[in-house]
């Protein structure tokens, strides 16, 4: 699955390019439980929003809530 995640996240969202909604949900049936894969635009919602309100319906919501709470990681820039 992360490999195909990986695929998916290096690939446009179609709704930038075609007439399709700005935004995709993928799923995946494993076991007793699904992963879903939430895809938006920025004009929708910046990767915290997204994060906090798709977390609330999700069985991982205190996981989510602890990473939001971190706050975003500051990347090094290269020399």
């Amino acid at each position: 699955l992360p490999r195909t995640i990986a695929r998916v996240l290096d690939l446009p969202l179609r709704g930038t390019l075609e007439k399709r909604p700005w935004w995709e949900a993928l799923v995946w049936p494993r076991g007793a439980g699904t992963d879903v894969l939430l895809r938006s635009h920025h004009c929708i919602a910046d990767g915290a929003s997204f994060g906090a309100l798709f977390g609330n319906l999700s069985d991982q919501r205190e996981e989510i809530d602890a990473l939001l709470r971190q706050g975003p990681r500051r990347r090094r820039r290269s020399r």
